[in-house]
């Protein structure tokens, strides 16, 4: 199984006390299998898949006012399959996520 991650960042003043800040990330796995037994008979090939996430943001003094989207392509990979005699459960990200953070530090 492969497992890459690429991401990026981009900050600037906007004022003389407000940052802004872009971020973006893109996390690929590849293809893989629930067990390293072939013989296994509830031995499932996960498909590969890969998630976006991107982030828009100012930041002010200890506040921080972002914009996130996680999950940008809606994608429903498998992260986790388990076979057995009472049916198949299928373990995956959550869908597309958009929102507003606000937080601050002390």
């Amino acid at each position: 199984m492969m497992h890459m991650s690429l991401q990026g960042e981009y900050e600037t003043d906007l004022t003389a006390d407000i940052r802004g800040y872009a971020q973006a990330g893109v996390n690929y796995r590849g293809g893989s299998f629930t067990s390293f037994n072939n013989k296994n008979t509830y031995n499932t090939k996960l498909p590969a898949f890969y998630m976006i996430s991107a982030k828009l943001g100012v930041r002010k003094d200890a506040w921080d006012l972002s914009l996130f989207g996680d999950n940008l392509t809606n994608k429903a990979a498998y992260l986790g399959v388990v076979e057995s005699l009472d049916g198949i459960r299928v373990f995956s990200p959550r869908p597309r996520t958009v929102g507003v953070r606000i937080s601050s530090t002390f």
